[in-house]
């Protein structure tokens, strides 16, 4: 037999037939059936059964409501999508329809990947973006653009993009998209979207939606109703307006009712940032490692707030090529570098910052907590002293500009002030958390409720001397709700009508009398009261918060830059970095610069070299052993580009930088054979796509272009690539290579520049230097690295045999 609640169920699940549903029974989500056994293994915990359903066990478990976050974030990572079905009303409410009237449930979110954004880890920190895209076929002709739109639904920020194909897979690795979605037929028949994907890793991040989503005129009126416009900007084009439209809708349809306050959508303008496509951030290893180790952001990160972390990302992600923009941050960093103790004093103040970007947009989505808004408290007073600092010191103008952007919130600090208790230890929905004279009613009941523990012990006191029991104790059942408690023993010395027996436990009897229970719905009684009026404050605090979002995304801007801007004075004062100078020229000049990242882990060991460019040199040829440091130079000197283009001082005695408009690099390939591509297609790819693309105001780093092929045939690519940078592109070049001969290049091509890393012998003890300095290697020393690899003596003997006879082979 079918209960009504398990119909109620098949009907709501039948509806969300594609998420694990998490039905709500008291303080418990209930999962059954397939979801139960799924949920128990990834989440380990008990599976259970709840009754048959045509004579087969029902299996279910289940999960504590008020800590469901947590394993939500488990089933997300595992895959898997979850539907919240809510309680509409409580049993009595049900019961006032009639007897055996059913609680009304219902679904009121829908939560997957990219939707959820009360994630309370560390991951939490970072931006977590969704998108939708929308493909089409310029006009005239068969090639594909795409528009794509970017929401990171935990801080509101939300973009929209144009590009070609071929930059699909670059934003989908830059923005790190963890849910896109796309039309039926596009996953179906857009092959170009579907390699991107799989290039990217993370195919299991598509959600499929109809097609009948995808059209500009319920796009225009979904962009409208969420914003409450009467027009859409005509700024917008027809396809921007659709992966808008779609991505909106998706998030009206997961969130339901509570629908964060979102940022107007802005279009991306890459004409500002430096062009860096996925390729190279892997090659740099900007945020990520390929094995895990350190990264330029694990490097130069001492923000201390989360909104300060995201915003040093997001320079990482959009490195700017505007001067004024890049000079006023390092004006600012040259400030406060002459102020490390305010400098100092505001990163302690940042360390007590809560990540109020976050906490505002759960504040707007109405699925806040009392936690949430005392953390806006808190991070408002922090800010409002932060401010201060900065106005009270004698600071460049620069500086105190940084703060001028800011609108006072004053008013809202004295609602949230007054309100507010400034220490709730246990933040729950039944703490005492708004203060005590902030409404004289709910004084007055809190007085009652603290009061009801004297009058249910002087009752206490009134039945022992009543029945002569010393042990009588009155206590609380969650089904009787107050009781009268003694012994078995001692139940028969109770007579009369006065004590209504209602439960025999093991040793002790239970009973109610009409005082008690007269007390305890007077108790009920001020509790619900209490309640009531709690959570109209709340929402009213809550409200007094949106009121006023603007001006607190104003204050998140500002205390984000303060943070990267103070943290890159630190990290220069520490490291001892220094200002480097930029221009709009062509010249690169960095003297004893050293790569970022090796500065640390090495420190007074880590080998600074110099980089030059000028009028006179736009391509270097670097030849010299494998070990000796090739691969590392380069790298360092784009990481010194990135540096000071993000606004940051460098790891250099000095360094003079010309805006770079993209850095391309080819270092390093591996057979991928799961796409059927060798060593040699790889890297062909690789330095094919930085000739198409480049300009002159690139920086090139090619890296063993031609080790895949025949010695012949592999120099002779190198030799062409080497021409064609330094007389087609005329970008700044770094090109290592391990064909000795490339080096004899600068004697007929007037700009290049041959460089070789040094290496000493002594005794027939081969030392890497790891200094660049001018002139050709004539050793690769493969010999020498296979001994230190660990090849068998007698294998070396005999290379070496060959290599003196090689002439003979």
């Amino acid at each position: 037999m079918v209960t009504p609640m398990m119909m109620q169920y098949f009907a709501l699940k039948k509806a969300n037939s594609e998420y694990m549903l998490f039905y709500r029974m008291g303080d418990f989500y209930e999962l059954f059936f397939d979801d139960a056994v799924v949920a128990a293994k990834i989440l380990n915990i008990v599976l259970t059964k709840r009754g048959k359903c045509d004579e087969i066990d029902v299996p279910m478990c289940g999960v504590p409501y008020h800590s469901s976050n947590f394993y939500i974030q488990k089933l997300l990572k595992a895959g898997y999508k979850v539907a919240i079905c809510e309680q509409l009303e409580t049993a009595e409410e049900a019961k006032k329809r009639g007897a055996k009237t059913l609680v009304k449930r219902d679904i009121v979110r829908v939560i997957t990947q990219g939707t959820f954004f009360e994630e309370e880890t560390e991951s939490g920190v970072i931006h977590k973006y969704i998108a939708s895209v929308h493909p089409y076929k310029y006009e005239g002709s068969d090639d594909e653009g795409f528009c794509m739109a970017v929401l990171d639904l935990g801080t509101a920020d939300f973009s929209v993009i144009k590009g070609q194909k071929k930059d699909f897979m670059n934003y989908l690795y830059e923005f790190k998209i963890i849910e896109l979605l796309c039309a039926d037929k596009v996953a179906e028949k857009c092959d170009w979207m579907r390699e991107a994907l799989r290039l990217y890793g993370a195919d299991n991040i598509l959600t499929r939606r109809p097609d009948v989503l995808f059209s500009h005129s319920r796009a225009v009126e979904v962009v409208k109703d969420v914003y409450n416009l009467p027009a859409v900007s005509s700024s917008f084009d027809e396809y921007e307006i659709i992966a808008m439209g779609v991505l909106l809708e998706y998030i009206k349809f997961t969130q339901k009712e509570h629908i964060p306050q979102l940022n107007l959508p802005k279009r991306r303008d890459d004409s500002i940032f430096v062009k860096i496509d996925a390729v190279t951030r892997k090659h740099l290893e900007i945020e990520d490692s390929a094995n895990e180790g350190s990264t330029l952001f694990s490097t130069i990160d001492y923000t201390v707030s989360c909104i300060g972390k995201r915003l040093l990302k997001m320079y990482l992600r959009t490195v700017s090529k505007e001067l004024h923009v890049i000079n006023t941050r390092l004006d600012g960093v040259e400030t406060f570098l002459g102020h490390m103790k305010i400098v100092n004093d505001i990163r302690e103040l940042l360390k007590q910052m809560p990540d109020i970007e976050r906490v505002a947009t759960r504040i707007t989505a109405g699925r806040c907590t009392v936690k949430d808004l005392m953390n806006m408290r808190d991070g408002l007073n922090v800010a409002t002293r932060i401010f201060h600092c900065i106005e009270r010191e004698e600071l460049s103008k620069k500086v105190r500009a940084i703060i001028e952007e800011m609108i006072s919130f004053d008013d809202l600090l004295h609602v949230l002030n007054s309100t507010l208790n400034p220490v709730v230890l246990d933040v729950t929905e039944h703490s005492t958390f708004i203060k005590r004279g902030y409404r004289a009613p709910l004084d007055a009941l809190y007085d009652l409720r603290n009061n009801a523990s004297n009058r249910i012990d002087a009752l206490r006191k009134k039945y022992v001397q009543l029945t002569g029991i010393g042990n009588l104790k009155i206590s609380k059942s969650s089904i009787y709700g107050y009781c009268v408690d003694i012994t078995l023993s001692q139940s028969e010395k109770l007579s009369g009508t006065m004590f209504v027996k209602k439960q025999s436990l093991t040793n002790v009897v239970r009973y109610k009398t009409a005082e008690l229970e007269e007390l305890e719905t007077e108790i009920l009684t001020v509790q619900s009261k209490i309640d009531a009026m709690e959570k109209e404050i709340f929402e009213e605090t809550r409200l007094a918060i949106v009121k006023r979002i603007e001006y607190i995304a104003i204050c998140v801007a500002v205390i984000g830059k303060i943070d990267v801007i103070t943290s890159f004075a630190f990290l220069a004062k520490s490291r001892n970095y220094v200002r480097p100078t930029m221009t709009n020229d062509f010249n690169l000049l960095i003297e004893e610069g050293k790569h970022p990242v090796l500065d640390v882990l090495l420190g007074e060991n880590c080998i600074s070299n110099d980089c030059i460019f000028d009028e006179n040199v736009n391509l270097q040829i670097i030849t010299g052993a494998n070990m000796a440091g090739k691969s590392t130079f380069l790298r360092q000197n784009a990481l010194i580009v990135i540096m000071a283009q993000i606004g940051s001082f460098i790891p250099a005695k000095r360094g003079s930088i010309g805006l770079v408009e993209s850095i391309m690099t080819r270092i390093g390939a591996s057979d991928n054979i799961t796409n059927g591509e060798s060593t040699f297609m790889v890297e062909m790819l690789e330095t094919a796509r930085i000739l198409q693309s480049a300009s002159q105001n690139s920086l090139i780093l090619l890296d063993e272009v031609g080790r895949g092929t025949s010695a012949k045939e592999g120099m002779a690519i190198a030799i062409a690539v080497t021409e064609y940078v330094h007389e087609q592109i005329k970008a700044k070049t770094i090109f290592a290579t391990h064909y000795h001969e490339l080096g004899n290049l600068e004697n007929t091509l007037h700009k290049a520049k041959s460089y070789k890393m040094d290496v000493t012998e002594h005794n027939g003890k081969i030392t890497f230097m790891h200094k660049i300095s001018q002139g050709i290697a004539t050793h690769s020393y493969a010999l020498h690295i296979a001994k230190l690899a660990g090849m068998p003596k007698s294998l070396l003997q005999r290379a070496s045999q060959i290599f003196l006879n090689h002439s003979s082979y």
